[in-house]
């Protein structure tokens, strides 16, 4: 069943779309698989195979999650308490002690997603410092409070982690998974451990044919990012994690990654089909679906995408990794699930792709936000200068042959030409290979305003830089 259905399904599936190459592995009781399929077009990339390992980039957090449950249960690890000790520089919204690592573990931080602190912060900078950032983001809501995505909750629960024991991530995953599981070519790539040449690489769709490019998901990401599976690993793991799941009421451990701690509203939920009830547990998602209860996470980055879906009680799921920036594989992912649980599918990959579509349009041209404010004069003209705020850092405007450079000190794979649009907004078009346009990224508009007689930039996702020299 698994290799004749799912073969075919999967080829099919990754014809639609532009990879740079992608794996499946599958486990359906007693039936296991792996599957490599090819770059879609000719190009640069290399065909992955069963050793190669894979940057499974927010997959991660439940791995880091394992490591602190086992540590709680070890006697080694407080959840509950306040994490100010382990973390004094990590404030959400600058509230002392509103913060225990069982908060960051649940997604229930009040941090939201906008800011170079969240992506894009120069990763050749310590965690502390990106963390430290998280004191000047505005809250979604107040901690404790509510389900809010956020990466920096998983940077800082991995940091704890560390001084916690005196061991790295790494360190800790070798020896807890990795190492008993036989998981050979598994790491997480934090400073001082080197990715090897041979693993894959994320790739963007360049005029239909993917180019691969560097990972902009760095070492400072680890805890929320970093992990790297070979798919021979990812069967092995995804294996265990099914065995470990279904165990019952009172075990702790791996089974606890699935109690259900933050209910999600559908509206919050990332792409997948809908469910009677949603929650987020300790790095996986929850969907509940006439009393079947689904697992799943997504792991994203500029050019890669990945999707880990389990039915512990079935003893079914998979992981779909692949170098593409396209949303196609997600619901490519569901119905590939409903194929291993022998369930009619509903062609989730055009469903989930076109939800896809519909959220990014709603998204594309919500910011600037602050340039219709009664106290703010928009202003055409943009002038060279240095601009800050507390969670971007410095951005500096400079003319250059080229036109206006947008150039942010702390996340420089975010530089940008700015392209003058004759209107109040202007439009950044960014200069690094990984971020050439793909079709639902958002708009990045900059407007130029003037705040309390001084001058201001108002732009998406940098939120408003205030002009200081």
């Amino acid at each position: 069943m698994l290799l004749s259905q799912i073969e075919d399904l999967l080829h099919e599936g990754a014809d639609s779309f532009v990879h740079g190459g992608l794996a499946l592995v599958a486990l359906a009781g007693a039936e296991a698989t792996i599957i490599i399929v090819p770059p879609s077009a000719r190009s640069g990339c290399r065909t992955p195979d069963d050793t190669t390992p894979f940057h499974v980039c927010s997959l991660s957090k439940h791995f880091v999650a394992a490591a602190a449950l086992q540590l709680a249960d070890e006697g080694l690890l407080n959840l509950h308490g306040p994490c100010g000790g382990l973390l004094p520089e990590f404030l959400p919204g600058g509230a002392e002690g509103s913060c225990t690592l069982k908060t960051l573990m649940t997604m229930r931080t009040g941090l939201g997603r906008e800011g170079v602190a969240e992506w894009g912060f120069d990763q050749r900078l310590p965690k502390t410092e990106r963390l430290a950032r998280a004191r000047f983001m505005p809250l979604i809501r107040q901690p404790e409070t509510g389900f809010t995505y956020s990466n920096l909750g998983y940077i800082a629960l991995g940091l704890a982690l560390e001084r916690a024991t005196g061991r790295s991530i790494n360190e800790l995953l070798e020896t807890m998974f990795f190492a008993p599981l036989g998981l050979r070519e598994s790491f997480s790539a934090g400073f001082g451990v080197r990715v090897p040449d041979g693993a894959h690489a994320p790739a963007i769709d360049v005029g239909g044919s993917p180019v691969s490019v560097e990972d902009l998901t760095g070492p400072n990401s680890e805890g929320s990012a970093r992990v790297h599976l070979s798919p021979r690993d990812a069967l092995a793991w995804l294996g265990h994690l099914a065995e470990r799941l279904n165990e019952g009421p009172g075990r702790t451990g791996l089974s606890g990654l699935g109690h259900p701690h933050t209910v999600i509203a559908p509206d919050e939920m990332p792409l997948c089909p809908p469910a009677d009830s949603s929650a987020y547990g300790c790095g996986l998602f929850m969907s509940d679906s006439r009393g079947t209860r689904l697992l799943h996470h997504g792991g994203a980055g500029r050019g890669w995408r990945h999707q880990m879906l389990v039915v512990p009680e079935e003893r079914c799921g998979l992981m779909l990794m692949a170098s593409t920036e396209s949303a196609r594989l997600v619901g490519l992912s569901w119905d590939l699930l409903s194929a291993l649980r022998r369930i009619p599918t509903t062609r989730w990959i055009d469903i989930l792709e076109a939800e896809a579509r519909r959220r990014a349009e709603r998204d594309r041209f919500t910011g600037p936000q602050t340039v219709d404010n009664q106290h703010h004069q928009t202003v055409a003209a943009l002038s060279p200068g240095m601009y800050s705020n507390p969670v971007t850092g410095t951005v500096e405007i400079r003319e250059s042959p080229r036109g206006w450079l947008f150039l942010p000190h702390d996340a420089p794979a975010l530089a940008a030409v700015v392209h003058e649009t004759g209107g109040r907004h202007h439009r950044l078009v960014f200069e690094h290979p990984a971020m050439a346009r793909q079709p639902l990224d958002p708009e990045y508009r900059l407007s130029v305003v003037r705040k309390d007689d001084a001058e201001a930039l108002d732009v998406t996702y940098f939120g408003e830089l205030v002009r200081f020299r």
